[in-house]
């Protein structure tokens, strides 16, 4: 088992970076029952830096499904002409780095998308339907959120779109304007209060749709999520403890690991109410982040967890927590008109880019305090 488990690991790292691991995102779903609650939490961890904004959409506000022109780059690679279309439902959105890539979103309904770094080869063309919506995948996770009020319907839209693949930067510290890349690195995760997880992943020419609960309650930026499934077969299996490693698979199995805890605790003591789950969903994201001290011995760089989100998908409620500022934000649909006109600009890291602290990573950027 051991060396299966090691044969995976390395194929695991043949994909990117991922023993890099600074594409560290994870996220952990925990439904109760009892609650009628689902909530989700996710890091971004990250060697740049990221001003977060976090905006309000009304309903009817016209969006794109053409990837953007970034650093002068046109990102889109398909040819394909954007197709603006008008959100049916409103949107909290959390938009991240230069390019104000959607990272995350949750509208009126409770219907979150997420995306999170896979280094993986598209070959979109291979999926292409006639009469599908093009759809570039920058531009995906936002496109399906703005449509949806249910996983049905997030199901519903993801067969009838052709995500294109497209040209990737604007994400300072790996994909800066020197450094543009020749495919998006994503995969795409949906979930609504049912608890249930939809999970999107464009590998070698197939689109890949997996819709469910269990394995898919924690996911890690790599490696593909059928190599995570038989990484669950031994370390699940055998119950093996998680480790402190910033690795993907760890950070994975230790959100697994929390989140078998809480549910132990809810079925032996029950949660009072959603507050209180929202404090032990606090407990699951520092089990799995890279965490705030920024820097990890084992692989001499630098790894911070840049954000961490907790959605309530039953409030349909957002906090925020950055890395770098002394209190939690706290978002919902009150602080905005959502039939209003206009974007809303909800809140931004305060603090300037100017103020970032130096690293070994980043002490050549001009934004580095020196």
């Amino acid at each position: 088992m051991k060396k299966s488990l090691l044969a995976i690991a390395l194929a695991a790292t043949t994909l990117g970076t991922v023993s890099g691991a600074a594409e560290a995102c994870t996220r952990a779903l925990y439904h109760s029952d009892a609650l009628d609650t689902t909530m989700v939490t996710r890091s971004l961890d990250w060697e740049g830096y990221d001003q977060a904004v976090v905006r309000g959409v009304p309903r009817g506000t016209m969006l794109d499904t053409r990837a953007p022109v970034t650093y002068g780059v046109d990102l889109n690679k398909s040819g394909e002409a954007n197709k603006p279309y008008a959100s049916q439902y409103a949107m909290i959105e959390i938009a991240s780095f230069d390019t104000e890539f959607v990272a995350e979103a949750i509208n009126e309904h409770g219907v979150l998308g997420q995306v999170l770094y896979l280094a993986t080869d598209w070959q979109d063309e291979k999926t292409l339907n006639k009469g599908n919506k093009n759809v570039d995948g920058q531009q995906f996770m936002q496109y399906v959120v703005a449509n949806a009020k249910n996983l049905d319907e997030v199901e519903a839209l993801i067969n009838s779109t052709n995500i294109r693949d497209q040209k990737f930067t604007g994400v300072p510290g790996k994909y800066d304007a020197e450094s543009t890349v020749d495919h998006v690195p994503a995969h795409f995760m949906f979930a609504d209060n049912s608890g249930e997880t939809i999970l999107v992943e464009m590998v070698k020419g197939e689109k890949r749709v997996y819709r469910g609960t269990g394995s898919l309650d924690a996911i890690s930026n790599n490696p593909t999520f059928e190599t995570m499934k038989e990484m669950d077969k031994e370390l699940l299996g055998e119950k093996r403890f998680p480790t402190t490693s910033i690795h993907a698979w760890d950070r994975r199995h230790r959100a697994q690991y929390a989140l078998d805890e809480v549910k132990a605790y809810e079925k032996r003591f029950g949660i009072r109410d959603n507050k209180q789950l929202g404090h032990i969903m606090e407990g699951v994201a520092h089990e799995f982040r890279s965490g705030y001290a920024k820097w990890d011995v084992a692989y001499d760089a630098n790894f911070p967890s840049l954000w961490v989100s907790q959605m309530d998908l039953n409030n349909k409620t957002l906090k925020l927590d950055r890395w770098d500022t002394d209190q939690i934000e706290s978002y919902d649909f009150s602080m905005f008109d959502i039939n209003g006109k206009e974007v809303i600009e909800l809140g931004r890291n305060p603090n300037a880019l100017e103020d970032q602290p130096c690293t070994e990573i980043n002490k050549d950027q001009s934004f580095c305090s020196k």
